[in-house]
């Protein structure tokens, strides 16, 4: 199958993931992450202009921040578009 990725650079890749930075990167991320509260994927995190900070879990949750950060006139019920 083909995953759109050169073998060369698959492999560029895999050395760089298998790096020190690399792995130190992940663990200091992963610890942040775990601080604050994540317990999936994807966590996002969004400030509004009063700099309030929110959490949200899930991809279907995205509009939500984006209501929160003031970047919708009024959140999606996504309850009921998910009904159609």
């Amino acid at each position: 199958m083909d995953a759109g990725i050169s073998v060369e650079d698959f492999g560029a890749l895999a050395t760089l993931a298998d790096s020190e930075d690399i792995k130190n990167q992940l663990k200091d991320t992963t610890e942040e992450a775990a601080k604050r509260g994540c317990f999936g994927a994807p966590t996002i995190f969004g400030k509004n202009k009063d700099g309030k900070e929110m959490m949200v879990f899930g991809g279907d949750r995205i509009e939500h921040l984006m209501f929160f950060m003031g970047y919708l006139a009024e959140p999606l019920d996504i309850l009921v578009l998910s009904k159609l």
